[in-house]
């Protein structure tokens, strides 16, 4: 690996030349070259340089696999036992896992599928794999075109005729080098017209929300400057809620919302025991409506191909039972994300125009339409309930999702949330409390010792949600961005949306 990959592609000496770098590999396989170049690159690069490492397995492994392979290599143990306890759940897809000073891009399915999808400025490939001969889908045509589109050197073990021919071809200038151990020869390579190397930008992220704080950790963790602009206090909208669940949304079959939601979900997991912030991992039970909805959940393992260990259906629980499904305290979170020596947060600061930045995004939920006109959003006032526990006759021992939502705390139950589209006052309503209660009865008819509902207490916030439902995470124009419109999914969808902008921003 040190050899091959990183001395055919030009480290350590590169790590000098700029800030930021983007490796690129097609087989994680055991995370090998991975760790190799982590650990060379804190030894080597700037401290404020910023790793952008993206691979794509076809069949993941398991941790301990993971970690007894690399078991002879005692100076990558700190490396690999850091990721095995983050790795993200085996789903297909794309999943995101910061570190400090590097983030870990995995596409996990056909590298032939991915690939194309992939859009990022790559200064660096390692083309690993087996032999051409025994593995040619590695070695496609198809494949290495994509490889040559994204650009920069590469370096591989292989030295095959062809291997070389099809990358002179997508424009490498190519050359053959003594290879390692007993191999002959190896093949390292240079794109005919070099691309120009990535600057630190200066972004303004507008909105302190959990949108807002997530889009702004994630630019300033991939070497960033962010300004973080909030017209009151951080936290102080949907996001200053006492508490809110993290389990994600399921279709029928897979579909591409459940996929995002699933990624999302997996992304949460691996990064919210990393940013140290509080939460429980109760598991979660999301409660059966009707007999259509106990169809929909019976068999949604062999339908979808999700593995019982992130969610399944439960027949003594009678419902959708998620194993890690957590609650988590979303300014907590916030405080959290905005905590980083690259973000300035300004509060109180309320924008009638766009501050000059290299970049924009637009994080402020029903707001941003006051300077992107066209993001039609619908806005929807939700109320939840705080129950003192006198009031409750049986603890729930698990979080609970049903139309509303079901979270035990230390001295009283959250019970919500209502969807109301015409009052947008945001006062607490008696009406809304009995309306929060119905939907707690129906879903756990044990919960409540009694009917008095005198004492309760409540918050009410609104909510952005667009057309389609789907949060809007994208480019609007030149230099202006949106992460915004989650509805009632933003602890969710939002940190995501964050990592998923930022590649948008820095094209990785």
């Amino acid at each position: 690996t040190e050899y091959v990959f990183l001395e055919g592609n030009g480290f350590p000496a590169r790590w000098k030349t700029q800030n930021h770098f983007t490796i690129a590999e097609l087989g994680f396989g055991t995370g090998l070259n991975f760790f190799v170049a982590w650990r060379q690159f804190l030894q080597h690069a700037p401290n404020d340089a910023h790793l952008h490492f993206i691979s794509t397995e076809l069949v993941p492994l398991a941790a301990e696999d993971i970690l007894r392979a690399l078991s002879p290599y005692p100076e990558l143990e700190w490396l690999a036992a850091q990721f095995c306890a983050r790795m993200p759940q085996r789903i297909a897809g794309i999943h995101h896992i910061q570190f400090d000073h590097v983030t870990l891009t995995l596409c996990y399915g056909d590298a032939n599928e991915l690939l194309p999808q992939v859009k990022a400025k790559v200064d660096a490939w390692f083309l690993d794999g087996f032999s051409p001969a025994k593995n040619p889908d590695m070695w496609s045509e198809h494949l290495l075109k994509h490889v040559a589109r994204l650009g920069g050197t590469l370096a591989t073990f292989s030295a095959a005729g062809d291997v070389k021919r099809r990358l002179e071809a997508a424009g490498y200038t190519m050359e053959k080098r003594t290879g390692f151990g007993h191999k002959r020869d190896m093949l390292v390579g240079a794109p005919a017209k070099a691309k120009k190397d990535k600057s630190t930008l200066r972004v303004a992220v507008i909105g302190g929300g959990v949108a807002g704080c997530a889009t702004a950790y994630a630019l300033a963790s991939r070497g960033h400057h962010v300004a973080l602009y909030e017209r009151n206090t951080i936290a102080s909208g949907a996001s200053g809620n006492p508490a809110a669940l993290l389990y994600p949304r399921t279709t029928k079959h897979w579909s591409p919302e459940m996929s995002f939601y699933l990624s999302a979900y997996s992304y949460m997991l691996s990064h919210v025991p990393y940013w140290g912030v509080a939460h429980e991992t109760l598991g979660l039970l999301k409660t059966i409506k009707d007999e259509q909805e106990r169809e929909r959940f019976t068999d949604m393992n062999r339908r979808t191909g999700i593995d019982e260990s992130i969610l399944r259906f439960d027949t003594s629980k009678q419902g959708l039972w998620f194993p890690q499904g957590m609650c988590l305290v979303p300014r907590d979170l916030c405080a959290k994300l905005a905590h980083h020596a690259r973000i300035t947060v300004h509060e109180h600061h309320a924008l009638t125009t766009l501050p000059e930045a290299d970049a924009l995004v637009l994080c402020n939920a029903q707001d941003a339409q006051v300077f992107a006109p066209e993001c039609g959003m619908k806005i929807n006032a939700g109320q939840l309930s705080i129950v003192p526990q006198h009031h409750i006759k049986q603890l729930p021992q698990v979080l609970h999702s049903h139309k509303g939502y079901v979270i035990a705390q230390h001295q009283s139950v959250l019970i919500g949330a209502t969807y109301d589209r015409d009052d947008l006052s945001g006062e607490v309503t008696e009406a809304n409390h009995v309306k929060n209660r119905e939907e707690a009865v129906a879903a756990l008819p044990d919960l409540f010792a009694d009917d008095d509902i005198s004492d309760w207490s409540g918050r009410t916030s609104m909510r952005a949600t667009t057309p389609t439902r789907m949060p809007y995470i994208q480019k609007l124009r030149e230099g202006l961005y949106i992460n915004a419109g989650h509805g009632s999914r933003g602890m969710l969808s939002a940190p995501y949306g964050g990592e998923l902008i930022a590649d948008v921003i820095c094209n990785s």
